[in-house]
């Protein structure tokens, strides 16, 4: 790449939240990438200049700088930016919707929090809409809240008795809900249904506006994509999001709502939008892209003004009918004299029109690195959606896409973002030869179609989804169980680092966060378990690694 509380709580209360003691003044990074500062720093994953630490030690304080409480758990990435990092965390126990929240790099001190409100994109409605609707939207969230506070005696059954789940059954009728069984597993709550016609009346309201009451850890209990996975991104004057609900906001380094937008994109359902936005130029390109849909929507606005320029449908699905598995932000790279945005599910925009070439790659893309040439592209594939792991070359003449696979390997396993350094790249686990996929330091005898990274000699980090490279390192993260098999498990961060020649450099550890009273049962109404944190997030900004379990932000530097 060149280039609850109740309701009326929730409402009120939430802003004066916001109005946190100010830190120092904002100081702003002394340059900006041109596709801005947000997921994976420009997107590369690859931080020239950077010399974070290698080691750190949660238990004895080594390289811990500070770490925050969160207001609520968020999968997407810190964003380190000038001395402010900006994080989004989830709608939760005391707000019903996204929140951007900034914190101080120095000190970790909570600066301010909005709320991400998608109702006021919407400038026909009236004060009094908007609080109904706010109303609507509190009224599901809150019977989710209080359907996880009956069932959680059922989280202690492998398969609940039919007298215990008749037993939280007469509780959730008082709530207008019924449940028909408990297995546990991924999905608390998949049982749970509601009674009569109401929740369809308040499905039919928020639906107008692109709002899907319900979210992620409602449904399924432990938290997956949720309503605000995208990563920030921002220009170092202001920051940028978008959610779930089809909004694209942007607020000024203080926190002031600067324009909020509605791009038309309704999620689909049980889905969520993974993929992260980036900058070009004076736009900002929004890509409301999920892994269950096939109606993708890539949108461009005027940064500054919120206007939007231009709006692409980009269909989801591969070669062979897979649908879209966006857990990347989009890639924005050249391609000759032509800059360009690839676009998850395989299509490819030109910059900055918004052309859309008829070639395509014919296979999805969760994950992917730019080659030093800047023409290739590489994705690790992904075990959970069947994709391949692939390497494709990508050519414009005129207004003509030309594309070539360079290898499709359909039986790999390596997911996590790739990483291409120094002519080397990184995935999960191990090293890959850019220019056939396979694994190295793997026997042929054993690469049938790809190869299993597990299987071959360690040579690069562990990790969940992402893996960043600085100062001729490697880095990655992930959750790892402590405990005996049976009991309650708790997880730990593991922040993994290797050299670029495949040397382990250390295995560094951060601790679960302590659950008990008030804070565990919080966490049992959310449907969690005792994770450190599902995507393991984390980001670098000059010498500092900053990273997020599911109740702080870490800052990791050498003292």
């Amino acid at each position: 790449m060149r280039l609850s509380a109740a309701c009326g709580i929730a409402a009120a209360g939430i802003l004066a939240v916001c109005a946190a003691a100010a830190g120092g003044p904002y100081r702003p990074p002394t340059s900006v990438p041109k596709t801005g500062i947000g997921f994976r720093g420009d997107g590369t994953g690859v931080f020239p200049g950077s010399k974070p630490p290698v080691e750190w030690d949660e238990k004895t304080g080594r390289n811990i700088l500070w770490k925050a409480p969160l207001p609520n758990w968020g999968y997407s990435c810190p964003v380190p930016v000038g001395n402010r990092v900006l994080f989004m965390s989830e709608p939760g126990w005391k707000a019903h919707f996204p929140q951007l929240c900034c914190f101080d790099a120095e000190t970790g001190k909570l600066l301010w929090q909005r709320d991400v409100d998608p109702f006021l994109a919407f400038g026909e409605l009236s004060g009094e809409q908007r609080k109904a609707l706010t109303a609507d939207l509190c009224r599901v969230h809150d019977s989710f809240r209080a359907a996880y506070r009956i069932c959680r005696p059922l989280e202690k059954y492998a398969s609940a008795p039919e007298q215990e789940v008749a037993k939280a059954g007469a509780e959730l009728r008082k709530c207008g809900m019924t449940i028909s069984g408990y297995t546990r597993g991924y999905g608390l709550l998949r049982k749970l249904r509601y009674v009569g016609d109401g929740r369809k009346e308040i499905d039919r309201r928020l639906w107008a506006y692109g709002v899907k009451a319900e979210t992620t850890w409602q449904r399924f209990g432990r938290a997956r994509v949720g309503a605000c996975f995208s990563t920030p991104i921002s220009d170092a004057e202001h920051v940028f999001v978008m959610t779930l609900h089809g909004t694209a906001a942007c607020f000024d380094m203080d926190g002031n709502l600067k324009w909020t937008r509605y791009s038309g994109y309704k999620v689909g359902p049980n889905t969520g939008v993974m993929a992260s936005p980036r900058l070009y130029g004076d736009l900002l390109l929004t890509p409301f892209i999920d892994h269950g849909s096939k109606n993708c929507l890539l949108a461009a606005w005027d940064k500054r003004t919120g206007e939007m320029r231009w709006s692409r449908s980009i269909p989801g699905g591969g070669r062979e009918g897979r649908a879209s598995r966006a857990g990347a932000s989009l890639v924005i790279m050249s391609v000759g004299a032509t800059d360009v945005a690839l676009c998850s599910t395989g299509y490819v925009v030109r910059l900055p029109d918004g052309k859309v070439f008829e070639a395509r790659i014919d296979q999805t893309l969760p994950t992917w690195a730019v080659d030093d040439a800047h023409d290739a592209i590489h994705s690790a594939g992904s075990h959970d959606s069947g994709a391949p792991r692939i390497g494709v070359r990508l050519a414009i003449k005129g207004d003509t896409l030309e594309v070539a696979d360079l290898y499709v390997l359909r039986r790999s396993y390596a997911p996590a973002s790739p990483a291409f350094v120094a002519g080397r790249l990184f995935c999960n686990l191990a090293q890959l030869d850019p220019a056939t996929g396979l694994i190295l330091g793997l026997p042929p005898d054993k690469q049938a179609d790809g190869g299993d990274v597990r299987r071959a000699p360690r040579s690069s980090p562990q990790t969940r989804h992402l893996l960043l490279a600085a100062n001729g390192h490697v880095y990655g993260m992930y959750e790892r169980k402590t405990g005996r098999r049976g009991e309650v498990q708790k997880c730990e961060g593991v922040g993994e680092v290797f050299t670029l020649d495949g040397r382990q450099a250390a295995s560094n550890v951060l601790l679960p966060g302590p659950w008990e009273g008030e804070k565990l049962d919080q966490w049992g109404l959310q449907g969690f378990d005792h994770s450190f944190s599902y995507a393991c997030s984390f980001n670098i900004g000059g010498d500092r690694i900053y990273a997020c379990s599911n109740d702080y932000l870490y800052c990791i530097g050498s003292r």
